[in-house]
């Protein structure tokens, strides 16, 4: 039997050690026809609108060059070029400014991300966690974890790890 707290209303007792499941808010971000990633919602800053890019001769593929960004120079990666996938955005579209700290008490750092439209906010809970991907090594690489959304794994990218960090 139940018992409930006459003050609040709450279950005390055995049914209180239990906690309500956890719902995490996260960016999802399409970057190629009906492939998505998550990014936390903390480590993203900003939509730019399409803006030049300067290209880096010898880049490997996925890097589109460097974005001016508030006065410092922002890597720019096109993560369907990174994972070799078709449909990659054409130069000019819009971009997502992405920061994060390479280690507690050393100053942000900044990159942006090619979109292919405009990322959305969901909620993700533990009962929606899956395993990483292994149809692509870069998976490894730079997820954190992955959870299922509309039949499919998302990743959620650590920007760090995806900007080489």
């Amino acid at each position: 039997m139940e018992t409930v707290d006459l003050v609040s209303s709450a279950p005390i007792g055995p049914a209180a050690a239990v906690a309500p499941p956890r719902a995490v808010p996260a960016r999802l971000v399409e970057y190629a026809p009906g492939c998505r990633i998550a990014l936390p919602v903390h480590a993203t800053l900003e939509v730019l609108e399409p803006a030049p890019i300067v290209e880096v001769p010898g880049a490997r593929d996925g890097w589109r060059g460097l974005l001016r960004w508030r006065g410092d120079w922002l890597p720019v990666v096109d993560l369907a070029g990174r994972l070799g996938v078709e449909g990659a955005v054409e130069a000019g579209g819009h971009l997502l400014v992405l920061g994060w700290r390479p280690a507690p008490g050393q100053p942000f750092r900044h990159g942006a991300l090619v979109l292919r439209a405009m990322p959305t906010t969901l909620r993700f809970g533990d009962d929606d966690q899956c395993s990483i991907p292994t149809d692509h090594a870069l998976w490894a690489e730079i997820a954190l974890a992955c959870v299922w959304h509309d039949g499919q794994a998302v990743p959620i990218v650590d920007p760090a790890r995806l900007f080489g960090d």
